[in-house]
């Protein structure tokens, strides 16, 4: 038998409940806005789709909507076909919360899969619904410690007694569920279990015995009586006994005071304490009285009468407890010392003083400066900072964590510790520390001081308090150590600058442009971009700073901010004398597109060329379509730099509405500006193009030959071969030519390629190389023919021309190892070598066998 027919569900209930769910939510739940076009129902619809992963996100989505229409869909989920799905979907329905899911979710308790399982466990932890408690109660049986504890966590919500039973099996099953188990008996609360957990308070183990005071603690006053009755058995054992004492504690009941009060008459000490213990946690006023007296016995009664006396914080303790600090046991001591803490009356500031001074107990040292701190009196500030510096009975850590929560109080005298040179270096950082963690703007100058103090670790606490106070006042110290190129803390303070949000003038930070080191300007840089808006228009005068690192940090900051504001002064930047800067300017303005664009096209009409030409330059960046027009006006500039750029960046547009204005520019008497012309011709693609190009071939500038071969390469316009042919005797063109030659791949250039490896120049003889691979098949025998030149670049061109063609090459290289030349034979080898075939391993291995001497 299925655990889900144990449970009173067949298999065909969830058919005839989703039928019935479905008209439900027609009737009254919303359906009717199922078909409108919203968040939900487009998630409801995902759920259906064919993609898991949007599945999964869907049935995500769905729990979150509150919406009574993910309801169906989401339980369909639960019988989807990737558990990842269904997990989703368990996890949706728990969200949502609705009694509908119950059943579905009970269902899935028996899907096969462990992880689904887990997730419908999960769920139903969140509702408390009577009709899964079955279902549940069979799930605690089941394997997979999620599933076990989702499900007895979902028995103590719905708080039905029929998983009295199954519960307190689980506590004596001795598992690592019966802590949880325990939980869910105490919110359970029902009657019948008090006298089975009673009696399970008489087991053998000390597991079980504590499990079920637990739960009978939690249980609180319907447990109360059941525990008393335990209590003055006094025949029982001794754990008995004590797990009903701190029982009855948990239950905070008033009915169990008197009881406790006549346990701690009793000469069994361990009854004693732990009445004492149980005692303070109920915190009845009646207990004083006997806790007090209490500290005048002995033992751990004791330490539990001053722990009890703490809790219950009634002043009447006090007197006794600061009596209890004289006592020779260090274990009362540090009882007394903690209870007088919680207490914070200001009668105990004096003698925790004196113990904090006197004892070498480190223990009672730390409890003492804690209770300190919990009072707060400022009389405890000065002996704190001895002890601090004495480290005697403290670590000096304990000290400093109880003189933080003086707060104000202790700026002064930590100032006074920190600035004292006599003091011990790791005092002085520690009060320093101190000081940025109170955040109180008294402290800004003096660590603002400390920067310049002669011990390094002074001085790096005092950056990270001022760090960490967050003080706009905190910023110009900061950034005087950046400004001075003397300082020595640049390393640490530019990380120190860049972490404050600012919020006090600008101007302190701007200065601090002009360092010239430049991870400190850099972390200037940043803090001015998290100024943000405010530091724009400071920034823009900063563009005008005579100093060329101030302009530049100035640009590359409102290039990060983004402020439409900023575009007309980066613009009159691109004029400035320093190329950093206009080249930041520049950068700085390409970010700005489109909004920088009618700006600098009016700029390229500037009567200044080095603005012309920067302005040229960054539309050539941004790549806007409005800039077309203009540049092509620029094409007639009076300065060939200011043509020569806008050539290059109507190149780079590619606009066709470039081609006759660049072809006119062939014409121009500056070699720059033809230079351009013809590479750019070669950007925009057009056929239209050759002619013209095969022209520039003849220029009188080898610049110019050179950009026109690159250019007829990328046409790939075999008209181009022979004129490029005869390029290839032109030494300072070889390269260009052989390049071109292997884009077009016309094989009339294979020959004269093979003739140009003859050559000295290692990087021309790579670009013949690079061609010949590039033309491919009908360079291969050729190239096996030239193995055998007499001319060693011409063999090692062609071997390694060879290994560029790779593939189609071995069958032919595979023949050139019986070539009866040792040369051919050699290089046919490495080229096979370098192409790494399975066939050329194969004929190289019975070729080295036989090359064998």
């Amino acid at each position: 038998m299925t655990r889900l027919r144990k449970s009173g569900l067949s298999r065909t209930a969830p058919l005839v409940f989703l039928k019935s769910l479905a008209c439900l939510l027609a009737l009254g739940l919303g359906l009717n806005g199922y078909g409108q076009s919203d968040v939900v129902s487009q998630q409801i619809a995902t759920l259906k789709g064919p993609h898991p992963g949007e599945r999964r996100y869907a049935a995500s989505q769905l729990g979150r909507s509150n919406d009574p229409r993910a309801i169906l869909p989401l339980i369909e989920a639960l019988k989807d076909t990737d558990v990842q799905v269904q997990q989703s979907a368990a996890g949706a329905l728990g969200r949502l919360g609705d009694v509908h899911a119950v059943e579905p979710l009970a269902a899935a308790l028996d899907d096969p899969s462990l992880d689904v399982r887990q997730a419908a466990a999960f769920a139903l932890a969140e509702f408390k619904d009577s009709r899964a408690v079955e279902t549940l109660i069979s799930a605690t049986q089941q394997s997979g410690g999620s599933i076990q504890w989702n499900a007895i966590k979902a028995l103590g919500k719905i708080k039905d007694p029929r998983a009295v039973e199954p519960l307190l099996a689980e506590i004596r099953n001795k598992t690592s569920l019966q802590r949880s188990a325990a939980d869910a008996l105490g919110e359970l609360k029902d009657p019948s279990e008090i006298e089975p957990l009673i009696a399970d308070l008489k087991d053998k183990d000390w597991v079980i015995q504590h499990s079920a005071a637990d739960a009978l603690g939690k249980i609180g006053p319907l447990a109360v009586e059941a525990l008393i009755a335990v209590l003055v058995q006094k025949d029982q054992s001794a754990l008995f006994r004590v797990e009903a004492i701190e029982a009855l504690g948990e239950t905070k009941d008033a009915r169990a005071v008197e009881p406790l009060i006549a346990v701690m008459q009793e000469p069994q000490f361990l009854f004693r304490s732990h009445a004492a213990i149980a005692l303070g946690k109920i915190g009845d006023p009646r207990a004083v009285g006997p806790l007090i007296a209490a500290l005048e016995s002995s033992g751990l009664l004791r330490r539990g009468a001053a722990d009890a006396l703490g809790d219950m914080k009634d002043p009447r303790a006090v007197e006794p407890l600061i009596e209890a600090l004289s006592d020779k046991d260090w274990g009362i001591q540090r009882s007394a010392v903690t209870a007088l803490g919680k207490l914070k009356d200001p009668r105990a500031v004096d003698p925790l003083v004196a113990i904090l001074t006197s004892t070498s107990n480190p223990e009672v040292c730390r409890e003492a400066a804690n209770s300190l701190a919990a009072i707060n009196d400022p009389r405890a500030i000065e002996p704190l900072i001895a002890t601090a510096k004495n480290s005697v009975g403290c670590p000096l850590r304990v000290s400093a964590k109880a003189l933080e929560a003086f707060g104000a109080s202790a700026v002064q005298p930590l100032t006074a510790v920190m600035e004292d040179k006599n003091n011990n270096d790791e005092v002085r950082a520690a009060a320093a520390s101190l000081l940025g963690k109170i955040d109180d703007s008294r402290a800004v100058k003096p660590l603002a001081d400390a920067l310049s103090d002669p011990v390094s670790k002074v001085r790096q606490s005092a950056i990270q308090a001022l760090v960490e106070m967050k003080d706009p006042h905190a910023i110009p110290p900061l950034i005087a150590t950046l400004v001075d190129p003397g300082a020595s803390l640049k390393a640490a303070s530019d990380e120190a600058v860049a972490t404050i949000r600012h919020t006090g003038p600008v101007d302190p930070p701007i200065a601090a442009l002009m360092n010239k080191n430049f991870k400190a300007r850099k972390a200037v840089v940043d803090l001015l971009v998290t100024i943000g808006p405010a530091a724009v228009e400071p920034l823009i005068a900063a563009l005008r700073n005579p100093e060329p690192n101030v302009r530049l940090g100035a640009a590359e900051a409102l290039e990060k901010i983004k402020d439409p504001r900023s575009v007309e002064a980066l613009v009159a930047s691109l004029s400035d004398t320093d190329r950093s800067v206009r080249n930041m300017a520049s950068s700085s303005l390409s970010m700005f597109d489109p909004l920088a664009v009618p700006a600098l096209i009016d700029s390229l009409k500037s009567p200044d060329a080095t603005t012309r030409l920067e302005a040229a330059w960054t539309l050539g960046f941004i790549k806007d379509s409005r800039a077309v027009e203009p540049l092509l006006g620029a094409l007639s500039d009076k300065d060939d730099q200011v043509r020569g750029a806008a050539i290059e960046v109507l190149g780079v547009q590619k606009d066709v509405r470039s081609f006759s204005p660049l072809i006119a520019c062939l014409k121009d008497p500056s070699p720059r500006v033809r230079s351009g012309a013809t590479f750019a011709l070669g950007r925009l693609n057009d056929p239209r193009g050759v002619q013209p190009l095969l022209a520039m071939l003849n220029d009188s500038d080898p610049a110019v030959r050179r950009a026109a071969a690159n250019s007829l390469g990328k046409l790939r316009d075999r008209r181009a071969t022979l004129p490029l042919i005869s390029l290839l005797k032109e030494p300072a063109a070889l390269g260009n030519a052989a390049d071109a030659l292997g884009e077009i791949a016309d094989p009339r250039a294979i020959r004269p390629l093979i003739a140009a490896c003859a050559v000295n120049d290692a990087d021309e003889r790579q670009s013949t190389i690079k061609a010949l691979g590039e033309i491919g098949q009908p360079a291969i025998n050729p190239l096996i023919a030239s193995l055998r030149d007499s001319d060693s670049h011409v063999q090692v061109c062609a071997y390694k021309a060879l290994a560029r063609v790779a593939t189609p090459a071995v069958p032919s290289l595979i023949s050139a190892l019986n070539n009866p030349n040792k040369d051919v034979q050699d290089y046919a080898a490495d080229a096979l070598i370098e192409i790494g075939d399975s066939r050329g391993r194969a004929a190289l291995s019975g070729f080295l066998e036989k090359r064998k001497p």
